[in-house]
């Protein structure tokens, strides 16, 4: 069997060989205020596979908005995908901007290899982070990005369940504990970046994180878990508190 690690990496591989034909910009369109000058020549002092988060992020949170047009984005965006699995910390290198500087991008316009390529890394990406410890990837992130571009959950939550790592266990009670509350805000505000899914899938997540399913897959991960064990009681309670104030 492929490791997650291995799936993610053929990912990428086909990420930057569709994305391949978009150069490295000479000049950017820009706000002055974002002083694009000094930006392009961070960006292009090393080659893309090597550039840096800090020289990367600041682009990836301006891009299409501030900054560049979607042909800049589209070179810069595989090395952006690969340095969102790192935690950076970067606000422009998270899986839920990157997802929206996407649909701003029009990305369901894009050729069909191109939109394969990023659907894959944001599968691949998330499956391999519900295998991490808690606290090492961030798995809410790649599944609101995968939310906000509307690609299919059912097959990689049924999967993320069926998964028997102790990882995957705790990761579904940690999403639990951190996005009961989004995901059954009454507001725009309280839904943070689960507010730019659609109402459907919104409707289809709440339904998820209470299902029978997601509870015994918590239990199960209290099995051999004892260090980690407060992770899963935490989230019950968080699921319990967030259903008794939303109004049904």
């Amino acid at each position: 069997m492929i490791h997650p690690r291995d799936r993610l990496q053929f990912a990428f591989d086909a990420c930057y060989k569709a994305f391949s034909l978009y150069p490295q910009p000479l000049a950017f369109t820009a706000s002055p205020h974002r002083n694009p000058r000094a930006l392009l020549k961070s960006l292009t002092s090393a080659p893309l596979r090597e550039l840096t988060a800090e020289r990367l992020g600041p682009y990836a949170g301006y891009a299409l908005t501030t900054v560049g047009d979607v042909e800049d984005y589209k070179h810069f965006l595989p090395r952006i995908l690969e340095l969102a699995i790192q935690l950076t910390g970067q606000p422009g290198l998270g899986a839920e901007i990157i997802a929206l500087r996407l649909k701003q991008g029009c990305w369901r316009e894009w050729p069909i290899e191109e939109q394969a390529a990023v659907e894959a890394v944001f599968r691949e990406a998330f499956a391999l982070a519900t295998h991490r410890h808690v606290g090492e990837a961030d798995v809410q992130g790649w599944l609101c990005g995968m939310a906000i571009l509307d690609l299919p959950l059912t097959e990689v939550l049924d999967g993320w369940l069926a998964n028997s790592n102790a990882n995957a266990g705790l990761q579904v009670a940690q999403f639990v504990f951190d996005a009961a509350g989004f995901l059954h805000a009454v507001d725009v505000a309280g839904q943070a970046f689960w507010s730019y899914a659609n109402e459907t899938t919104l409707h289809f997540m709440r339904a998820w994180v209470a299902s029978v399913s997601v509870a015994e897959r918590m239990i199960a991960a209290l099995d051999g878990a004892s260090a980690d064990g407060w992770i899963v009681e935490h989230a019950i309670r968080e699921l319990a508190e967030v259903q008794s104030q939303t109004p049904h």
